[in-house]
């Protein structure tokens, strides 16, 4: 689950997604890429990206990190999903990765074991990323932990206490009683 062009290999290269997007007025620069217009996107992710995308673009950064291979992020702005990045690779550096890109295509997730599913909310999430596993770290965890007290109404955090729930569920906040 990374953005590829399509399954023939045909990748877009830096200097033609720049021209592409100015012309639909898009996204906006923060750096100068004349360096790696040469390189092709080979993934994406975006603010709103899942953690499918997120797990897969690290671990493709990882092992282009492991190979010193030619590659470069680029980030921006965009008006409609706010930021993204792109992971473009120098085409000599390409079959570092190409196996993986395949396996993408074919799998979506490049190690499952790197993909929690969060309790809450059942999106995925990149364990890597997220102090809060089992929860994808958004507002889940403390939604999850947060209980009124049966006894006085008050939302609390149910792990700064030592009682357990009652039969029916419920928790004292120990403050009122």
């Amino acid at each position: 689950m990374c953005d590829q062009s399509d399954k023939d290999n045909e990748y877009t290269t830096v200097k033609e997604h720049i021209e592409d997007s100015r012309e639909a007025g898009s996204f906006q620069l923060h750096e100068d890429l004349t360096d790696v217009e040469d390189h092709v996107i080979v993934c994406s992710k975006n603010r709103d990206s899942d953690g499918i995308a997120i797990a897969n673009f690290r671990i493709l950064k990882e092992t282009l990190d492991e190979k010193e291979a030619d590659y470069s992020i680029q980030g921006y702005n965009h008006w409609g999903i706010g930021w993204y990045e792109t992971l473009s690779v120098h085409p000599k550096a390409l079959h570092h990765i190409q196996a993986m890109l395949d396996h993408i295509e074919d799998n979506i997730i490049l190690d499952e074991a790197q993909v929690g599913r969060c309790e809450q909310c059942n999106e995925n999430f990149d364990v890597h990323d997220s102090a809060h596993e089992p929860f994808c770290g958004s507002f889940c965890e403390s939604d999850f932990y947060n209980k009124p007290c049966k006894e006085c109404g008050w939302s609390f955090d149910i792990r700064d206490v030592d009682e357990k729930c009652d039969e029916e569920g419920q928790y004292t906040c120990g403050d009122c009683v």
